[in-house]
């Protein structure tokens, strides 16, 4: 009998210490950072990294270099863009190929994927060439929602038939509709013109009782970081805002004659209270959470219908849901088990 109370009791010892790990495993993948590599392939080398830009609330770092550029640290919801058209890659003076754009890592240069993207895991991506053939040009707007333009013009070459897909150009206070851009490209260059479309971002003032804001801008075209950190005290300190003037101290009262008792002088007007300093737990932020509206990539050909779900998010979000499943699975199980232990003890004693 004890034997078997101590067998039931060791293994429901180790289906609670299992669960408990499974859960703390999920817990810390929660703060995972994730890492973005392009490599440059076979026809060409990068020679900098004009057209990155990344927008994050961690602290990325860039390594470039001329077979590949690593962009690590990111975190869940950041964006990243890499025109790699835009001078990013030297082919040499005498090379047939052009730059179509970037592949995921094994496919052929016939698939081409976005390069500008929110992050949702680790991403390998290389440039994509073709052989240069019946070369057609495309133009690439950055447009606000009255047609006003942003930035000047891009214009890029490709084959006829081509279908590239451009990545957007970062303005600073301003948002795209789409992330990337995708059309077929015909003989007619007038037809090949992608327009991104941008809008304000909008400033929000929130107030975050005991936390910390960081947020982090990469200047698009360098390694440089911009950092913002935002403090905000807890709930019943007091902030650290500017120190109030202090108040005017009272004249002293008017001394009375000699010989004569003097006259009680008259009191001193009490000094002003000082003013409040400015309120250092107010955050003012500029969201970089994506709009309603925001698609990873438009397809002008579909005249703007967004494309299905990408199937490597819906997998990574599978993956990622089945260690907290297993944890509840297993909790529900030991909790059973617990309770056949108990009612076998019961009647075992009757």
């Amino acid at each position: 009998m004890k034997k078997l109370k101590m067998i039931l009791t060791s293994l429901l010892t180790v289906c609670m210490l299992f669960g408990s790990s499974v859960f703390s495993v999920f817990a810390a993948e929660q703060e995972y950072t994730y890492t973005a590599t392009f490599y440059a392939g076979n026809q060409g080398t990068f020679s900098g990294i004009d057209g990155l830009s990344v927008e994050s609330t961690g602290t990325p770092v860039i390594t470039p270099g001329g077979d590949r550029v690593v962009v690590s640290g990111l975190k869940l919801g950041d964006k990243v863009s890499f025109d790699v058209q835009n001078g990013a890659v030297s082919l040499g003076d005498s090379s047939k190929y052009y730059v179509k754009g970037v592949r995921i890592s094994g496919h052929d240069n016939n698939s081409l994927e976005t390069s500008a993207f929110h992050v949702n895991g680790d991403r390998d991506f290389v440039v994509a060439y073709g052989i240069q053939g019946d070369m057609v040009g495309y133009t690439v707007n950055y447009h606000d929602a009255d047609g006003n333009e942003l930035a000047p013009s891009r214009t890029y070459y490709g084959n006829v038939g081509d279908k590239p897909v451009v990545a957007y150009l970062y303005m600073e206070n301003y948002t795209p509709q789409a992330l990337a851009l995708t059309k077929t490209l015909v003989s007619n260059e007038a037809e090949n013109v992608f327009t991104f479309v941008y809008s304000p971002v909008t400033t929000e003032t929130v107030t975050v009782p005991g936390e910390t804001t960081t947020v982090t801008t990469v200047v698009p075209g360098t390694t440089t970081t911009e950092t913002t950190v935002i403090e905000t005290p807890a709930a019943g300190t007091t902030p650290a805002g500017t120190t109030g003037t202090d108040g005017t101290t009272g004249d002293a009262g008017t001394a009375g004659t000699e010989g004569t008792p003097g006259d009680a002088g008259t009191a001193g007007t009490e000094g002003t209270a000082g003013e409040a300093g400015t309120d250092a737990g107010t955050q003012v932020i500029e969201p970089e959470e994506v709009p309603e509206g925001n698609q990873d990539i438009v397809d002008l050909d579909e005249e703007e219908t967004p494309l299905a779900d990408n199937p490597e998010e819906t997998k990574e979000k599978v993956k990622k849901g089945l260690p907290l499943a297993a944890g509840i699975a297993i909790g529900v199980g030991a909790v059973a088990a617990l309770s056949a232990l108990a009612v076998f003890l019961i009647r075992r004693r009757r």
